[in-house]
Protein backbone atom coordinates (compact mmCIF):
# COMPACT_ATOMS: atom_id res chain seq x y z
CA UNK A 1 0.00 0.00 0.00
CA UNK A 2 1.27 3.48 -0.75
CA UNK A 3 1.60 6.19 1.83
CA UNK A 4 0.44 9.07 -0.34
CA UNK A 5 -1.69 11.86 1.08
CA UNK A 6 -4.78 13.48 -0.40
CA UNK A 7 -6.23 16.97 -0.27
CA UNK A 8 -9.42 17.63 1.67
CA UNK A 9 -12.14 19.98 0.41
CA UNK A 10 -10.67 22.74 2.55
CA UNK A 11 -7.29 22.29 0.90
CA UNK A 12 -5.54 20.72 3.94
CA UNK A 13 -3.52 17.56 3.52
CA UNK A 14 -5.27 14.39 4.72
CA UNK A 15 -3.02 11.35 5.21
CA UNK A 16 -3.96 8.04 3.66
CA UNK A 17 -6.13 5.86 5.91
CA UNK A 18 -3.49 3.27 6.93
CA UNK A 19 -2.65 1.75 10.34
CA UNK A 20 0.69 3.60 10.41
CA UNK A 21 -0.91 6.99 9.72
CA UNK A 22 -3.70 6.29 12.22
CA UNK A 23 -1.08 5.46 14.85
CA UNK A 24 0.87 8.66 14.11
CA UNK A 25 -2.19 10.94 13.95
CA UNK A 26 -3.94 9.65 17.08
CA UNK A 27 -0.89 8.81 19.19
CA UNK A 28 -1.87 5.16 19.74
CA UNK A 29 0.03 1.90 19.27
CA UNK A 30 0.17 -0.05 16.03
CA UNK A 31 -2.04 -2.96 17.12
CA UNK A 32 -5.18 -0.93 18.01
CA UNK A 33 -4.47 1.33 15.01
CA UNK A 34 -4.78 -1.75 12.76
CA UNK A 35 -8.22 -2.39 14.28
CA UNK A 36 -9.32 1.20 13.56
CA UNK A 37 -8.08 0.78 9.98
CA UNK A 38 -11.01 -1.63 9.46
CA UNK A 39 -13.40 1.37 9.69
CA UNK A 40 -14.66 3.27 6.63
CA UNK A 41 -12.16 6.12 6.89
CA UNK A 42 -11.18 9.29 8.75
CA UNK A 43 -14.79 10.52 8.70
CA UNK A 44 -15.99 7.54 10.75
CA UNK A 45 -13.21 8.11 13.28
CA UNK A 46 -14.02 11.83 13.42
CA UNK A 47 -17.70 11.06 13.92
CA UNK A 48 -16.86 8.60 16.69
CA UNK A 49 -14.72 11.18 18.49
CA UNK A 50 -17.48 13.78 18.30
CA UNK A 51 -20.20 11.36 19.48
CA UNK A 52 -18.11 9.76 22.28
CA UNK A 53 -18.18 6.34 20.68
CA UNK A 54 -17.46 3.27 22.80
CA UNK A 55 -14.16 2.32 21.13
CA UNK A 56 -13.74 -0.83 23.21
CA UNK A 57 -16.47 -2.50 21.15
CA UNK A 58 -13.85 -2.88 18.39
CA UNK A 59 -11.67 -5.97 18.56
CA UNK A 60 -8.12 -5.09 19.54
CA UNK A 61 -8.98 -1.74 21.19
CA UNK A 62 -8.50 -1.84 24.94
CA UNK A 63 -9.28 0.59 27.79
CA UNK A 64 -5.93 2.38 27.55
CA UNK A 65 -6.42 3.18 23.85
CA UNK A 66 -10.07 4.14 24.42
CA UNK A 67 -8.99 6.56 27.15
CA UNK A 68 -6.48 8.15 24.76
CA UNK A 69 -9.14 8.55 22.06
CA UNK A 70 -11.55 10.22 24.49
CA UNK A 71 -9.00 13.02 24.94
CA UNK A 72 -8.79 13.82 21.22
CA UNK A 73 -11.11 16.36 19.60
CA UNK A 74 -10.49 15.26 15.98
CA UNK A 75 -8.11 13.02 14.00
CA UNK A 76 -5.92 15.93 13.02
CA UNK A 77 -6.01 18.48 15.83
CA UNK A 78 -5.73 18.35 19.58
CA UNK A 79 -7.43 21.00 21.66
CA UNK A 80 -5.07 23.58 23.14
CA UNK A 81 -5.91 26.04 25.92
CA UNK A 82 -6.60 29.58 24.75
CA UNK A 83 -3.77 31.99 25.48
CA UNK A 84 -4.58 34.55 28.14
CA UNK A 85 -2.86 37.93 28.20
CA UNK A 86 -2.45 39.07 31.77
CA UNK A 87 -2.38 42.69 32.75
CA UNK A 88 -4.55 45.51 34.15
CA UNK A 89 -8.12 45.58 32.88
CA UNK A 90 -8.95 48.58 30.67
CA UNK A 91 -10.95 51.34 32.30
CA UNK A 92 -14.63 51.52 31.25
CA UNK A 93 -15.40 54.86 32.88
CA UNK A 94 -14.47 58.17 31.17
CA UNK A 95 -11.69 59.96 33.00
CA UNK A 96 -9.68 63.10 32.46
CA UNK A 97 -6.33 62.16 30.86
CA UNK A 98 -3.40 62.84 33.16
CA UNK A 99 -1.69 64.76 30.34
CA UNK A 100 -4.46 67.41 30.50
CA UNK A 101 -3.92 68.14 34.20
CA UNK A 102 -1.95 71.40 34.50
CA UNK A 103 -0.78 70.69 38.05
CA UNK A 104 2.92 69.68 37.95
CA UNK A 105 2.40 67.48 41.00
CA UNK A 106 -0.47 65.75 39.14
CA UNK A 107 1.80 64.94 36.22
CA UNK A 108 4.42 63.56 38.63
CA UNK A 109 1.81 61.36 40.33
CA UNK A 110 0.64 59.98 36.94
CA UNK A 111 4.16 59.10 35.80
CA UNK A 112 4.94 57.53 39.19
CA UNK A 113 1.77 55.39 39.07
CA UNK A 114 2.60 54.16 35.55
CA UNK A 115 6.13 53.26 36.62
CA UNK A 116 4.81 51.35 39.66
CA UNK A 117 2.36 49.37 37.49
CA UNK A 118 5.14 48.52 35.01
CA UNK A 119 7.30 47.34 37.89
CA UNK A 120 4.55 45.06 39.22
CA UNK A 121 4.00 43.55 35.75
CA UNK A 122 7.75 42.94 35.31
CA UNK A 123 7.93 41.25 38.73
CA UNK A 124 4.94 38.99 37.91
CA UNK A 125 6.51 37.98 34.60
CA UNK A 126 9.82 37.16 36.32
CA UNK A 127 8.01 35.00 38.89
CA UNK A 128 6.06 33.15 36.16
CA UNK A 129 9.29 32.56 34.21
CA UNK A 130 11.05 31.21 37.30
CA UNK A 131 8.10 28.90 38.07
CA UNK A 132 8.15 27.55 34.50
CA UNK A 133 11.89 26.87 34.72
CA UNK A 134 11.41 25.02 38.05
CA UNK A 135 8.63 22.88 36.56
CA UNK A 136 10.75 22.01 33.52
CA UNK A 137 13.66 21.08 35.77
CA UNK A 138 11.40 18.79 37.85
CA UNK A 139 10.06 17.08 34.71
CA UNK A 140 13.61 16.54 33.47
CA UNK A 141 14.63 15.02 36.81
CA UNK A 142 11.63 12.62 36.68
CA UNK A 143 12.59 11.43 33.21
CA UNK A 144 16.17 10.75 34.27
CA UNK A 145 15.10 8.99 37.46
CA UNK A 146 12.69 6.70 35.62
CA UNK A 147 15.40 5.26 33.38
CA UNK A 148 18.33 5.33 35.82
CA UNK A 149 16.91 4.42 39.24
CA UNK A 150 18.63 1.34 40.68
CA UNK A 151 16.89 0.98 44.06
CA UNK A 152 13.72 -1.03 44.76
CA UNK A 153 10.41 0.84 45.05
CA UNK A 154 9.49 1.82 48.60
CA UNK A 155 5.98 0.54 47.85
CA UNK A 156 4.73 -2.11 45.46
CA UNK A 157 1.45 -3.88 46.16
CA UNK A 158 -0.85 -5.03 43.38
CA UNK A 159 -3.55 -7.57 42.55
CA UNK A 160 -4.21 -8.93 39.08
CA UNK A 161 -5.95 -11.87 37.43
CA UNK A 162 -3.56 -14.69 36.46
CA UNK A 163 -4.78 -14.62 32.82
CA UNK A 164 -3.62 -10.99 32.52
CA UNK A 165 -0.17 -11.26 34.09
CA UNK A 166 1.07 -14.73 33.09
CA UNK A 167 1.27 -13.96 29.31
CA UNK A 168 3.48 -10.96 30.06
CA UNK A 169 6.15 -12.82 32.02
CA UNK A 170 5.88 -15.83 29.72
CA UNK A 171 6.56 -13.66 26.67
CA UNK A 172 9.63 -12.01 28.16
CA UNK A 173 11.01 -15.32 29.48
CA UNK A 174 11.25 -16.62 25.90
CA UNK A 175 14.33 -14.40 25.60
CA UNK A 176 15.95 -14.29 29.06
CA UNK A 177 15.83 -16.17 32.39
CA UNK A 178 16.54 -13.15 34.58
CA UNK A 179 15.50 -9.54 34.13
CA UNK A 180 15.18 -6.14 35.74
CA UNK A 181 11.56 -5.07 36.25
CA UNK A 182 11.15 -1.30 36.29
CA UNK A 183 8.08 -0.19 38.23
CA UNK A 184 6.24 3.13 38.31
CA UNK A 185 2.70 4.54 38.26
CA UNK A 186 2.17 3.42 34.66
CA UNK A 187 2.94 -0.26 35.36
CA UNK A 188 5.83 -2.67 34.76
CA UNK A 189 8.51 -2.61 32.08
CA UNK A 190 11.19 -5.14 31.14
CA UNK A 191 13.88 -4.57 28.53
CA UNK A 192 16.43 -7.30 28.00
CA UNK A 193 18.73 -8.96 25.46
CA UNK A 194 19.68 -12.64 25.33
CA UNK A 195 23.29 -13.71 26.15
CA UNK A 196 24.12 -14.18 22.44
CA UNK A 197 22.98 -10.62 21.56
CA UNK A 198 20.66 -12.05 18.91
CA UNK A 199 17.20 -11.23 20.26
CA UNK A 200 15.93 -8.34 22.32
CA UNK A 201 12.58 -7.72 24.02
CA UNK A 202 10.94 -4.58 25.39
CA UNK A 203 7.71 -5.46 27.20
CA UNK A 204 5.29 -3.38 29.27
CA UNK A 205 2.31 -4.31 31.45
CA UNK A 206 -0.06 -1.39 32.08
CA UNK A 207 -1.24 -0.63 35.61
CA UNK A 208 -4.76 -0.51 34.11
CA UNK A 209 -4.65 -4.31 33.80
CA UNK A 210 -4.59 -4.70 37.60
CA UNK A 211 -7.55 -5.00 39.96
CA UNK A 212 -5.62 -2.81 42.40
CA UNK A 213 -2.24 -1.12 41.99
CA UNK A 214 -0.10 0.94 44.36
CA UNK A 215 3.53 1.53 43.46
CA UNK A 216 6.40 3.96 43.80
CA UNK A 217 9.14 4.18 41.22
CA UNK A 218 11.96 1.63 41.46
CA UNK A 219 13.57 -1.49 40.00
CA UNK A 220 13.80 -5.12 41.13
CA UNK A 221 15.64 -8.15 39.77
CA UNK A 222 13.62 -11.32 39.17
CA UNK A 223 14.26 -14.92 38.16
CA UNK A 224 11.55 -15.25 35.48
CA UNK A 225 11.66 -19.06 35.38
CA UNK A 226 10.92 -19.26 39.10
CA UNK A 227 8.20 -16.61 38.86
CA UNK A 228 6.46 -18.48 36.01
CA UNK A 229 6.58 -21.69 38.08
CA UNK A 230 4.82 -19.93 40.96
CA UNK A 231 2.15 -18.49 38.64
CA UNK A 232 1.62 -22.00 37.32
CA UNK A 233 -0.13 -22.84 40.60
CA UNK A 234 -3.00 -20.49 39.75
CA UNK A 235 -6.03 -21.02 37.54
CA UNK A 236 -6.68 -18.48 34.79
CA UNK A 237 -9.37 -16.66 36.76
CA UNK A 238 -7.51 -16.67 40.11
CA UNK A 239 -6.35 -13.36 41.53
CA UNK A 240 -2.62 -13.04 42.17
CA UNK A 241 -1.47 -10.62 44.86
CA UNK A 242 2.05 -9.17 44.82
CA UNK A 243 3.62 -7.39 47.79
CA UNK A 244 7.22 -6.21 47.99
CA UNK A 245 9.29 -5.95 51.13
CA UNK A 246 12.02 -3.51 50.02
CA UNK A 247 14.04 -3.90 53.23
CA UNK A 248 14.78 -7.61 52.74
CA UNK A 249 14.30 -7.52 48.92
CA UNK A 250 11.66 -10.25 48.87
CA UNK A 251 8.43 -10.49 46.87
CA UNK A 252 5.43 -12.19 48.46
CA UNK A 253 3.03 -13.76 45.96
CA UNK A 254 -0.37 -14.88 47.25
CA UNK A 255 -2.75 -17.10 45.22
CA UNK A 256 -5.94 -18.03 47.06
CA UNK A 257 -4.68 -19.84 50.20
CA UNK A 258 -1.12 -20.28 48.86
CA UNK A 259 1.62 -17.83 49.80
CA UNK A 260 5.09 -17.81 48.24
CA UNK A 261 8.00 -15.64 49.28
CA UNK A 262 10.53 -15.21 46.49
CA UNK A 263 14.01 -13.78 47.03
CA UNK A 264 14.87 -11.09 44.50
CA UNK A 265 18.09 -10.73 42.54
CA UNK A 266 20.40 -7.74 42.89
CA UNK A 267 19.68 -5.68 39.73
CA UNK A 268 23.38 -4.86 39.43
CA UNK A 269 24.15 -8.55 38.90
CA UNK A 270 21.77 -8.75 35.92
CA UNK A 271 22.98 -7.91 32.45
CA UNK A 272 22.71 -4.24 31.49
CA UNK A 273 19.53 -3.29 29.66
CA UNK A 274 20.11 -2.66 25.94
CA UNK A 275 19.58 0.63 24.19
CA UNK A 276 16.56 0.67 21.87
CA UNK A 277 17.85 1.05 18.30
CA UNK A 278 16.24 3.62 16.02
CA UNK A 279 15.99 1.63 12.79
CA UNK A 280 14.63 2.81 9.45
CA UNK A 281 13.26 -0.38 7.90
CA UNK A 282 11.97 -0.71 4.34
CA UNK A 283 9.06 -3.13 4.74
CA UNK A 284 6.12 -3.54 7.12
CA UNK A 285 3.58 -6.38 7.27
CA UNK A 286 0.52 -6.41 9.54
CA UNK A 287 -0.50 -10.04 9.96
CA UNK A 288 -2.86 -12.04 12.15
CA UNK A 289 -1.18 -14.09 14.87
CA UNK A 290 -2.52 -17.37 13.50
CA UNK A 291 -0.95 -16.73 10.07
CA UNK A 292 2.33 -15.61 11.64
CA UNK A 293 2.51 -18.82 13.69
CA UNK A 294 1.56 -21.06 10.75
CA UNK A 295 4.19 -19.49 8.47
CA UNK A 296 7.01 -20.08 10.96
CA UNK A 297 5.78 -23.62 11.62
CA UNK A 298 5.71 -24.41 7.89
CA UNK A 299 9.27 -23.29 7.09
CA UNK A 300 10.56 -24.93 10.27
CA UNK A 301 9.44 -28.29 8.88
CA UNK A 302 12.09 -28.14 6.14
CA UNK A 303 14.80 -25.71 7.26
CA UNK A 304 16.64 -24.22 10.22
CA UNK A 305 16.58 -20.66 8.86
CA UNK A 306 14.16 -18.57 6.80
CA UNK A 307 14.51 -15.80 4.21
CA UNK A 308 12.07 -12.90 4.50
CA UNK A 309 11.89 -11.10 1.13
CA UNK A 310 9.79 -8.15 -0.02
CA UNK A 311 9.20 -5.92 -3.03
CA UNK A 312 6.74 -3.02 -2.74
CA UNK A 313 3.33 -4.69 -2.04
CA UNK A 314 4.67 -8.25 -2.19
CA UNK A 315 6.28 -10.26 0.63
CA UNK A 316 7.08 -13.91 1.21
CA UNK A 317 8.76 -16.23 3.69
CA UNK A 318 11.01 -18.96 2.28
CA UNK A 319 12.79 -21.89 3.86
CA UNK A 320 15.20 -24.30 2.13
CA UNK A 321 16.50 -27.54 3.62
CA UNK A 322 18.75 -30.30 2.35
CA UNK A 323 15.97 -31.93 0.31
CA UNK A 324 12.81 -29.86 0.71
CA UNK A 325 11.78 -26.22 0.65
CA UNK A 326 8.70 -24.17 1.56
CA UNK A 327 7.38 -20.79 0.41
CA UNK A 328 4.60 -18.77 2.07
CA UNK A 329 3.25 -15.94 -0.10
CA UNK A 330 1.95 -13.21 2.20
CA UNK A 331 0.59 -11.03 -0.61
CA UNK A 332 -2.58 -13.02 -1.35
CA UNK A 333 -3.63 -13.95 2.17
CA UNK A 334 -6.76 -12.99 4.08
CA UNK A 335 -4.77 -13.08 7.30
CA UNK A 336 -2.43 -10.33 6.08
CA UNK A 337 -3.97 -6.87 6.54
CA UNK A 338 -1.27 -4.62 5.14
CA UNK A 339 2.01 -4.85 3.22
CA UNK A 340 4.08 -1.70 2.70
CA UNK A 341 7.57 -1.74 1.20
CA UNK A 342 9.55 1.30 0.05
CA UNK A 343 12.15 -0.81 -1.70
CA UNK A 344 13.06 -4.43 -2.50
CA UNK A 345 15.24 -6.55 -0.25
CA UNK A 346 15.54 -9.62 1.95
CA UNK A 347 17.00 -10.76 5.23
CA UNK A 348 17.88 -14.20 6.66
CA UNK A 349 16.85 -15.28 10.17
CA UNK A 350 17.46 -18.27 12.42
CA UNK A 351 14.30 -20.27 13.08
CA UNK A 352 15.62 -21.35 16.47
CA UNK A 353 15.23 -17.75 17.60
CA UNK A 354 12.20 -16.87 15.47
CA UNK A 355 10.30 -19.72 17.14
CA UNK A 356 10.57 -17.80 20.41
CA UNK A 357 8.50 -15.00 18.86
CA UNK A 358 6.00 -17.60 17.62
CA UNK A 359 5.51 -18.83 21.21
CA UNK A 360 4.75 -15.30 22.43
CA UNK A 361 2.00 -14.57 19.89
CA UNK A 362 -1.60 -15.67 20.36
CA UNK A 363 -3.65 -16.79 17.38
CA UNK A 364 -6.03 -13.81 17.67
CA UNK A 365 -3.21 -11.25 18.06
CA UNK A 366 -2.50 -8.66 15.38
CA UNK A 367 1.25 -8.64 14.71
CA UNK A 368 3.31 -5.91 13.02
CA UNK A 369 6.51 -7.19 11.38
CA UNK A 370 9.09 -4.70 10.08
CA UNK A 371 12.26 -5.68 8.24
CA UNK A 372 14.99 -4.23 5.99
CA UNK A 373 17.61 -5.52 3.57
CA UNK A 374 20.04 -7.49 5.77
CA UNK A 375 18.62 -5.61 8.74
CA UNK A 376 17.04 -6.91 11.97
CA UNK A 377 13.38 -7.92 12.15
CA UNK A 378 11.11 -6.00 14.51
CA UNK A 379 8.03 -7.83 15.83
CA UNK A 380 5.41 -5.75 17.67
CA UNK A 381 2.08 -6.82 19.14
CA UNK A 382 -0.31 -6.27 22.03
CA UNK A 383 -2.05 -8.74 24.34
CA UNK A 384 -5.00 -8.58 26.71
CA UNK A 385 -6.83 -5.59 25.19
CA UNK A 386 -3.56 -3.75 24.67
CA UNK A 387 -2.59 -3.78 28.37
CA UNK A 388 0.46 -5.86 27.43
CA UNK A 389 2.72 -4.46 24.71
CA UNK A 390 5.65 -6.49 23.39
CA UNK A 391 8.31 -5.13 21.01
CA UNK A 392 10.93 -7.68 19.96
CA UNK A 393 13.98 -7.48 17.73
CA UNK A 394 15.82 -10.35 16.02
CA UNK A 395 19.25 -9.89 14.44
CA UNK A 396 19.75 -11.33 10.93
CA UNK A 397 22.11 -14.11 9.97
CA UNK A 398 24.99 -13.23 7.71
CA UNK A 399 24.22 -14.50 4.19
CA UNK A 400 26.93 -16.22 2.15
Amino acid sequence: MSSASSQSESGSTVPEFTPENISNQLGIRTQPAASLAELDGWEEIKSGLEEDRNWEELDGVGPATAETLEMISSPFTRSEPESVVEGPEPSVEPTTPESEVEDDDGEGRSEQTDNQEDGVEDEDQEQESAASEDTAAEDSDDEIALSEVESPPSVFEATIEKSRVAPYFDAVSQHVDEAKIRIDDDGLNIRAVDPANVQMVDGSLSSLAFESYNAEMGVIGVNLSRLNSILGNANKSDLVHFQLDPEVRKLTITIENLEFTMALIDPDSIRQEPELPDLSLDAKVIIEGSEFRDAIKAVNMVADHTLFSYDHEHAEIYGEGDTDDATIDLSDNDGVHDITAHDAGDSLFSLDYLKNFKKMVNKDTMVTVRVGDDFPMMVEFGLKDGHIQIDGMLAPRIQD
